[in-house]
């Protein structure tokens, strides 16, 4: 047996890259894959595409509008925004265009981090890459696949992470770390926070706090005033302390203290929601466990200082926003990486461990790769199995921007609960992306006041309104529903 596992170790190692490439080819194809396929989100994902699209009509790529007026509901700063632009640009007003910055942003973040983890071995080079591939609560919902602000978030906070633990041996990557710090916050606002609080207690922990010179400090304290600063400057310029102190009040005081929106949940609910699961994360922090256990003497102690930075990435943001009041699934997506890292260089560690046994290191291989196996197969069946949503495919197919009447004022009347004759967020975005609409609320009624205008309706309203509609003309009808100009 001996023979054999030291045998396929070898091989594994020797055709490394052509391995790490077909595992980056793996995440490329989870990631972009059917990605306009799930219907659009009502909440941050159509958000960020509305005031993305505004913004590239207004012109003015400061100050984020919804319904062309500034949206003093999305406090987040404007970089998530240039991504869902780029996507535009590059693939036009399509929900693929939206969610394309996500999805690289994802990609690119994989290969870093596999690049950057085989620093502690080729085999946890490809550990990470496995685990970030079988990471299906991300795929599944609210990051790698979405167009809101997540991904380039946890991409900018995992580049920060890796920037830190390289600061010992080179020490201008304190300023890598500052910069990613700014970026991270000018997408997400202040949950980049936690990157301070665990960037602060690294450097205390490993003692390189009285290692930095004055000049050093100065130079750090640039590297994420200085960007941070400009943003303020120039957003203040525009509406004066509205936005700021939005975002101050709101986004950081009132999430922090109470449970807005309804996402208010117990303290354990990130635990049960992430690991009360036995397909990929929960292996993945029993490996973390009986590798600090196992080589708690040797590898531990003598990589205490990164030991402990990855369990400060992990605990920080997990127990924080565990504490916090409002609570929702994807805060703690950033602690997901440290732990998929560590059980990564555990993994590499057993493997290759002398004094274990091959039986053991044979079992802990297999059940590792099963962990494996099931979360990337979940990943696979979520994908699939994705669908859109009905009247959003109606509305895409009714309006392309070439029509003649693209660019007019849209109303609309559906079977929504509470709020029939209200635009949602997520169909607000397609009337816009795909009709250039002015999206107006107030239903037939409103519709009737104006000169020349478009509505969508139920066919059920339709009968209810057939007669105050008479000499509407039918622009196109399908099942359900139908679209009507006057």
């Amino acid at each position: 047996m001996k023979k054999i596992y030291d045998t396929m170790i070898q091989i594994v190692e020797k055709y490394y890259w052509i391995l790490f490439a077909l595992l980056m080819a793996l995440i490329v194809f989870f990631s972009f894959w059917r990605l306009d396929a799930a219907y659009v989100n009502s909440w941050d994902e159509a958000r960020h595409g509305v005031n993305a699209y505004e913004m590239m009509q207004n012109g003015n790529y400061v100050v984020n509008t919804y319904g062309y007026e500034t949206d003093y509901w999305n406090y987040k700063p404007p970089f998530s925004f240039y991504g869902v632009m780029l996507g535009y640009k590059l693939f036009g007003y399509s929900v693929f265009g939206m969610r394309f910055y996500s999805a690289l942003c994802y990609c690119i973040m994989s290969l870093v981090v596999g690049l950057f983890v085989k620093r502690y071995g080729k085999l946890a080079s490809l550990f990470v890459m496995s685990f970030l591939a079988a990471n299906f609560r991300c795929f599944e919902y609210h990051m790698i696949r979405s167009g809101d602000a997540d991904c380039m978030y946890v991409m900018f906070f995992t580049f920060a992470m890796l920037a830190m633990f390289l600061i010992p041996k080179k020490k201008y990557m304190l300023y890598i770390c500052g910069f990613m710090f700014a970026c991270a916050f000018l997408t997400k606002s202040w949950h980049a926070m936690m990157i301070v609080a665990i960037g602060g207690l690294y450097l205390l922990i490993s003692g390189e706090i009285r290692k930095l010179s004055l000049k050093q400090w100065l130079c750090f304290l640039l590297s994420f005033v200085l960007p941070l600063g400009i943003w303020a400057g120039v957003r203040f310029s525009q509406d004066g302390i509205t936005f700021l102190q939005g975002m101050l009040e709101y986004d950081l005081l009132k999430r922090t203290g109470e449970g807005i929106e309804n996402h208010s949940f117990p303290f354990n609910y990130y635990f049960e929601f992430i690991f009360c699961d036995d397909k990929i994360y929960l292996p993945a922090l029993i490996i973390c466990f009986v590798g600090i256990f196992v080589f708690s003497r040797i590898f531990v102690k003598k990589n205490a200082g990164e030991i402990a930075g990855y369990v400060c990435w992990f605990l920080v943001p997990f127990l924080g926003f565990s504490i916090a009041a409002t609570k929702l699934n994807w805060y703690v997506y950033p602690a997901l990486i440290p732990l998929f890292i560590g059980a990564s260089i555990f993994m590499d560690r057993l493997l290759k461990e002398e004094k274990l046994i091959y039986s053991l290191k044979v079992i802990s291989l297999c059940l590792c790769l099963i962990a494996l196996v099931r979360g990337m197969k979940d990943t696979y069946t979520s994908i699939r199995d994705l669908a859109g949503d009905g009247f959003q495919n109606f509305l895409a197919e009714s309006v392309d921007r070439d029509s003649d009447y693209a660019g007019a004022n849209a109303y609309i009347e559906l079977n929504v609960p509470e709020y029939p004759e209200y635009w949602t967020q997520c169909n607000h975005l397609l009337g816009e992306l795909e009709g250039d609409y002015r999206c107006k609320n107030g239903g037939v009624q409103a519709f009737l006041q104006e000169e020349q205008a478009v509505i969508y309706l139920t066919m059920d309203f339709y009968e209810q309104y057939k007669e105050m509609l008479t000499g509407c003309e039918v622009l196109y009808q399908k099942e359900q529903w139908i679209l009507l100009e006057k």
